[in-house]
């Protein structure tokens, strides 16, 4: 790995990589690994049972790279078999289909050292379409900018805005230990749920730097229906760590949860699924009212046919382009 001198008083960083049927994008993941500029650092991919070239991409990189195999049983799983094998005092988490620039760690390790104590520490990220893998171009990355930092207390940040991007931490590994790691029951909001149990009671930060390459695939877990319900069970976890005088938060996390039924009755009607968008909006009333509830009510009773209209309007729109075009 690339370094800096004077490593010797430098805490070392493990670089987790859960990996499954990763072959094609794997290279890129693990070269942004090695071309970190910041040392030292120890790089883990955690095999989660793949069936394709995982395990021969890996051994492409010699022993830079350790390997590690197990029976599939999910990122979280992995994660968590890499944290439990990593020798570092930092875990820093890519997923495999992203990428780091080559100063991410170092940035990162630098705002840790301005900042004692952080239990946590995310960045920005760039989202980019997932395309073949056709270069192993690491981009270099801006230089640490000390007023990029922002560094917060306790979960009134994170519940309002908890989306940190599991590609972008770097956490202690103490204390990812302390708490058990990644809770495997969750296939979806985990990291969500690691982020509170994490930062309950702590300070963490977040370097407004973009470090992260973040590409979005299309059948990507975020977009299974079953993470709303996942991110819901979540914030009732959150909701039984608060105390009731923590009326802020309170407030926070109802507002959070109505954003959440608000997306779920949203996706609903675009699949036409008008009964179960209805059985969503009677679930949300418990907590409140959202955002559109009369509108996407109405919407449901015809929202088998919705599908149909938008496809009608696409091409009318079309065949309107193609007239003004003659």
């Amino acid at each position: 790995m690339t370094g800096t001198s004077n490593t010797a008083r430098r805490p070392l960083v493990s670089a987790i990589i859960p990996a499954y049927n990763s072959e094609r994008f794997l290279p890129l993941a693990i070269t942004s690994v090695l071309a970190q500029t910041y040392a030292p650092m120890e790089c883990i991919v955690v095999d989660d049972g793949s069936s394709d070239g995982t395990a021969r991409v890996v051994a492409s990189f010699g022993d830079r790279v350790r390997y590690i195999h197990q029976t599939n049983a999910g990122a979280s799983a992995a994660r968590n078999t890499g944290i439990a094998a990593a020798r570092g005092e930092y875990i820093a988490f890519l997923d495999s289909d992203d990428y780091w620039v080559a100063t991410r760690v170092e940035n990162q390790m630098e705002a840790i050292a301005r900042e004692p104590g952080l239990v946590l520490l995310a960045s920005s990220f760039v989202a980019e379409p997932l395309v073949e893998q056709d270069s192993l171009h690491v981009p270099h990355g801006e230089a640490f900018r000390a007023d990029a930092l922002e560094v917060f207390n306790g979960l009134t940040e994170l519940l309002r805005d908890s989306y940190l991007g599991t590609s972008t931490v770097i956490a202690r590994t103490d204390a990812l230990c302390a708490i058990g790691g990644f809770d495997v029951t969750l296939p979806i909001a985990e990291d969500l749920d690691l982020y509170f149990r994490l930062c309950r009671n702590s300070r963490y930060g977040l370097l407004r730097q973009p470090l992260v390459g973040k590409r979005l695939r299309a059948d990507s877990l975020s977009t299974n229906l079953r993470g709303y319900s996942d991110n819901l069970c979540v914030m009732d976890r959150v909701e039984q760590l608060l105390q009731p005088e923590q009326h802020v938060e309170h407030e926070l996390l109802r507002a959070q949860r109505l954003r959440v039924y608000d997306s779920w009755v949203s996706d609903l009607l675009m699949r036409g699924d008008g009964q179960n968008a209805r059985q969503v909006l009677r679930m949300s009333r418990r907590v409140g009212r959202i955002q559109h509830y009369y509108p996407f009510l109405i919407k449901s009773l015809i929202a088998p046919v919705l599908p149909g209209l938008r496809s009608v309007r696409a091409t009318l729109l079309m065949h309107s382009r193609r007239t003004m075009s003659r």
